[in-house]
């Protein structure tokens, strides 16, 4: 059924009287049949009294329209990549309508447009309506609400690759590296200790489709409109060396001082180190403070504020000389700290390390008073090899001097080294004692272990404990388990990836095994921050660590989804392919897609119009046959012209089709009665009998006439319905 075919009409009045078997009555006689002569006044003839089908009947006119539902407007600004649609298309739900910068724009059903991007973590009834959408049309979302997850996301994931989307922004695969860290107590790493991951766009390059295979509006469009663009294909940055930018670390700088202190007159060297080669000569720069006074404390010659760190060396030193002067004064301190600086191409900055500042203390001589110092002079030794400490003094004495020490750390006595006495004696006129410790080959594997010595007081002694009171030897184990790690590939954005550690035997307590994530992908933009350690625990030999991607380059804009109540009509078009537009223009219109019949009345005609009642429509210049219809819908208040004329509005629903087009007129002829085999006479035949009544002159058998009281009904044209004092079978007299 067509239904709302709108038309504007006004009131046809026809008038026509046909008389059938009427006899000329030449003159009245009165009431009791008698018979005057003939007169000069009217004439009349004899009509019979007959049954007929009686209608109430009004012409008004109409236009056909279709109504305008729905201005789509952009939601975002951009250039139209492709339209899909013409005017006068029917659009069905999961239509493709256009494009705007390669994105789609799909006809959906919902309450409301959206309104703004979304993406994780977004929260409102939008949300709510997305999440609806997509669940109704078989894509897992999750839990359906208000807040916008990464369930959500993966559902629109799925549902723009079907539709042909690419991402927000197009970018090209990403990496992760993967690299084992050391950790000397736990393990070693072998040779395989990389891996690396290709992180890919979740969405691939597809061309736009519009879901629906047999065209839009029952048409193929493809053939009419081409679409020449993918949509978001992707571009892959390669370097002129055809491998990946690397971004080249800045060298961290540090410095230290040795010895911490000195007495008057002694010299201590301030050492810059570099974590790696230096790429190229560098200027460092950096501060002198502190309570010593330059030319009074030290000799600030070299101290000049900057120095240049040349390429490939990874240390520079800097020798200060103390002066020694007649005043006894407390300790005074020197203090240089490393400041910021460029190299000379400028290319290439520095940045301060953790120790960025070192401070060396100068002691006023106040008597013969020795400062012991120990240092390791065997770092680290494998376990049965031995580790050696050097006490030093920096005032040689002609008698002994007993120094004391303590030992501690992870290393135990007896079990992972042979006991010492905790005092070793320096020899007269010596600078140097060394103390060695061998340790034992216990066959475990473990963690390396460390030992260190620290210089304590002797009472019975005359010396100060120096800056470099304690030192570390460590015995390294010689069966730590050596890891390696395996894994990498390629994977989408928004699924997981993983990298599994193995140890060559198990671990024998439960390992920290530290790693670091690098590459061209970005921690906790394109995939979840991981704290660079994970733990081996007691007895296995193998871990695993999951990666968990995430999908930037799927997220919500307004623009994707048109909602509507689909099917809907394209009424305008408003743009072309490759015109750009702004957020808030007119794409194109909707309208109702059946015609509706629109009446245009004027108060009179309102009056005698009701909602039900039948029509007929006829189309103006056209051969179609009136079709059947009903009124659905009347204005019940006027609109008021310009000029002071009323008019009324009404709809017409119709139960076929008219081959019309917008703006056609239309004839809507209305049936207010309809009335069917009743009592007629002519109209002419109703009289007034002077005191109000109606009546007519029945002519009776032997030819006299008679006047009858009768009451009137409907009337249609030349006749009218007789309701009351006539049977049906009567002669009446009409006035010609």
């Amino acid at each position: 059924m067509n239904k709302k075919q709108i038309w504007t009409l006004s009131s046809i009045g026809i008038v026509a009287v046909v008389l059938v078997g009427l006899f000329v009555w030449p003159g009245l006689g009165d009431d009791n049949g008698s018979s005057s002569s003939v007169s000069d006044g009217p004439t009349f003839v004899v009509a019979p009294v007959e049954l007929r089908t009686l209608s109430d009947d009004i012409t008004v006119r109409g236009e056909i329209r279709r109504d305008q539902l729905q201005r789509i407007t952009s939601g975002v600004d951009g250039q139209v990549s492709s339209v899909l649609v013409d005017d006068g298309d029917t659009i069905n739900t999961g239509d493709v309508l256009y494009a705007i910068d390669g994105r789609a724009a799909v006809a959906v059903d919902g309450e409301f447009s959206f309104f703004r991007r979304l993406d994780v973590g977004s929260d409102g009834p939008d949300v709510l309506q997305l999440e609806t959408i997509l669940s109704s049309e078989g894509y897992d979302v999750g839990v359906i609400d208000q807040l916008y997850t990464e369930s959500t996301r993966a559902g629109l994931r799925e549902w723009q690759i079907d539709r042909g989307y690419g991402g927000a922004s197009p970018e090209p695969n990403e990496n992760i590296i993967i690299s084992l860290s050391s950790n000397s107590a736990g393990y070693t790493i072998g040779a395989k200790n990389t891996v690396a991951i290709e992180l890919q766009p979740s969405v691939p390059n597809q061309e736009l489709t519009s879901g629906n295979s047999e065209g839009l509006g029952g048409e193929n469009h493809y053939a009419k409109r081409e679409v020449r663009n993918h949509f978001y294909g992707l571009s892959t940055f390669v370097g002129e060396n055809n491998g990946p930018v690397v971004q080249v670390d800045r060298p961290s700088v540090e410095v230290t001082v040795s010895p911490a202190s000195v007495a008057e007159g002694g010299s201590a060297t301030f050492t810059f180190t570099s974590d790696i080669a230096m790429p190229s000569d560098t200027v460092i720069e950096y501060t002198v403070t502190g309570s010593a006074t330059a030319d009074d404390d030290y000799e600030d010659d070299p101290l000049d504020g900057s120095f240049i760190f040349p390429q490939g060396a990874t240390s520079y030193t800097l020798a200060v000389t103390t002066l020694t002067d007649d005043v006894i004064e407390n300790v005074e301190e020197l203090t240089i700290g490393v400041g910021d600086g460029f190299n000379v191409n400028q290319d290439s900055a520095y940045i301060p390390g953790p120790l960025n500042e070192a401070t060396l203390e100068i002691i006023s001589p106040a008597g013969d008073v020795q400062t012991i110092e120990v240092r390791a002079t065997t770092v680290s030794t494998s376990e049965g090899g031995n580790l050696s400490f050097e006490f030093e003094t920096d005032l040689v004495r002609n008698e002994e001097t007993t120094i004391t020490f303590s030992v501690w750390g992870t290393a135990i006595s007896g079990s992972d080294y042979f006991a010492e006495d905790l005092e070793v004696d320096l020899p007269a006129n010596a600078e140097t004692v060394t103390v060695t410790f061998q340790t034992r080959d216990d066959k475990w594997v473990e963690q390396d272990e460390t030992l260190w010595v620290t210089i304590t007081s002797n009472p019975d002694e005359d010396y100060v404990i120096g800056a470099q009171e304690s030192t570390l030897g460590t015995i390294e184990s010689n069966d730590m388990p050596e890891l390696t790690i395996e894994g990498g590939g390629n994977v989408g954005e928004g699924g997981n990836a993983q990298f599994i550690i193995k140890a060559d035997q198990p671990v024998v307590e439960d390992t920290s095994i530290n790693y670091q994530l690098r590459g061209s992908a970005s921690p906790g933009s394109d995939y979840k921050e991981l704290p660079g350690t994970v733990v081996m625990l007691a007895g296995e030999s193998e871990v695993s660590v999951q990666i968990e991607t995430i999908d930037d380059d799927v997220i919500f804009l307004p623009g994707d989804m048109v909602v509507a109540s689909w099917p809907a009509r394209i009424g305008t078009v408003s743009v072309d392919d490759g015109e750009f537009i702004l957020l808030g223009q007119q794409v194109l219109t909707l309208t109702e897609p059946d015609f509706t019949i629109t009446l245009t009345l004027n108060p009179t005609d309102r009056g005698n119009l009701e909602v039900g009642m039948a029509v007929e429509v006829e189309l103006q210049a056209s051969d179609q046959d009136a079709v059947p219809g009903v009124i659905v819908e009347l204005d019940e208040t006027a609109t008021v012209s310009a000029d002071g004329s009323e008019r009324y509005e009404g709809v017409i629903e119709t139960a076929e089709s008219l081959d019309a087009v917008d703006g056609a007129n239309v004839n809507v002829d209305v049936t207010r009665e309809e009335k069917i085999d009743v009592i007629t006479v002519p109209v002419a035949a109703v009289l007034q009998d002077g005191q109000g009544n109606d009546v007519v002159r029945v002519v009776l058998s032997d030819g006299t006439t008679t006047q009858v009281q009768v009451e009137v009904g409907l009337s249609e044209g030349a006749f009218v319905e007789i309701t009351d004092g006539l049977t049906g079978n009567e002669l009446v007299l009409v006035e010609t």
